[in-house]
């Protein structure tokens, strides 16, 4: 595939109307290409692609001055105007008298109400703990079950212990599936050879950027045979050090 390096612009989607976007988004605590806090940018390049799906990977909830202690995912749900699913993968005691426990992790925003949240640690931890969340919605009379996750990123064998685990995790319950997140590998990457097995990659309806941080593919949107993507693209945007992939799907069956 040749690839186009000019930025998409695509339409809003069209959820009524049989298409789902979905975007997968590491925002590095809120912190830009320069580690500076600004929510509002991460919000603001959200917001420019009309998601009705966000997962978002390495959440601050009250957890460190970086991100000056805000509910940074109450705050994303509060700017955006969608439900909101967030789980700690990393928990804290408070540094600070009467504060609240202080969490890392992921979340999911969306346009569509929840049903069936839930999230699990993966069992092997490696340098970090990680793991992954789910939900439910209803999708033009569907249930369409979606799945944020982040594995690690400088321990392959852990990486593929959690990957066996997510690929487990599905297998538990049969539903049209979207998986997204930060995978920390290549597309070829032999720790990913049951996702491949099972889902397919976005990526296949891609446009645009080839790569998503530091000059390499590491985040995916992954879905079922039940769903096909129309198009995919990367947005270029120094909100984080991570550019969002965003997907356009349609139902097959």
């Amino acid at each position: 595939m040749r690839w186009s390096f000019r930025q998409e612009r695509p339409g809003p989607a069209d959820a009524a109307g049989g298409r789902l976007r979905v975007m997968t988004y590491n925002t590095h605590h809120g912190a830009d290409r320069r580690n500076r806090l600004d929510l509002g940018a991460i919000a603001s390049t959200i917001e420019s692609c009309s998601p009705d799906i966000v997962a978002l990977q390495e959440v601050d909830r009250h957890f460190h001055p970086r991100s000056g202690h805000l509910d940074q995912p109450q705050w994303y749900a509060e700017r955006l105007g969608m439900h909101l699913h967030f789980a700690p993968i990393l928990v804290l005691p408070a540094d600070r008298e009467a504060a609240p426990d202080r969490e890392y992790g992921l979340a999911l925003l969306s346009r569509l109400p929840f049903s069936d949240r839930g999230h699990l640690r993966y069992a092997l931890r490696a340098n970090e703990p990680r793991g992954l969340l789910t939900a439910e919605v209803n999708w033009g009379g569907r249930t369409i079950r979606l799945v944020n996750t982040h594995l690690s990123a400088h321990d392959r064998r852990a990486r593929r212990h959690e990957a066996t685990e997510l690929v487990q995790h599905l297998d538990q319950r049969q539903l049209p599936t979207v998986v997204a997140g930060d995978f920390n590998a290549l597309s070829r990457a032999g720790e990913l050879s049951g996702l491949r097995r099972w889902l397919t990659d976005a990526w296949r309806a891609g446009r645009g950027l080839p790569f998503t941080s530091s000059g390499r593919r590491i985040d995916y949107i992954w879905m079922s045979r039940e769903l096909a993507p129309l198009r995919t693209w990367v947005v270029r945007s120094g909100a984080s050090d991570h550019y969002p992939v965003v997907a356009d799907l349609v139902a097959l069956r």
